[in-house]
């Protein structure tokens, strides 16, 4: 079983484009490349479905919050099995 885990919570912070003169962004701060990632329907359903339960505001910050803050857990389910047999003797011990 692989899955993708979010780490800590992104608190995203807020800023809304000023008037004048500091109105674009820090020449450091411009994302001016992209990536380009294929997505069937079902993923994509997946995708949107989580970003909408993440309460946060836009889909890129979303996927670059998974990207740089998530990890991914891979578990080995005979392992897994193993130590809920264990817990379960354990617990018939102390009964």
């Amino acid at each position: 079983i692989t899955r993708l885990v979010r780490g800590t919570p992104l608190r995203p912070r807020i800023e809304k484009a000023k008037k004048g003169k500091n109105r674009n962004m820090k020449d450091e701060n411009k994302r001016t490349l992209y990536l380009k990632v294929r997505v069937s329907l079902e993923e994509m359903d997946a995708i949107k479905k989580k970003f909408q339960n993440s309460g946060m505001e836009t889909l890129s910050g979303f996927v670059r919050a998974m990207i740089f803050e998530g990890y991914i857990v891979k578990m080995d389910e005979n392992k897994l099995h193993q130590i809920y047999k264990l817990a379960g003797n354990i617990a018939n011990n102390i009964n």
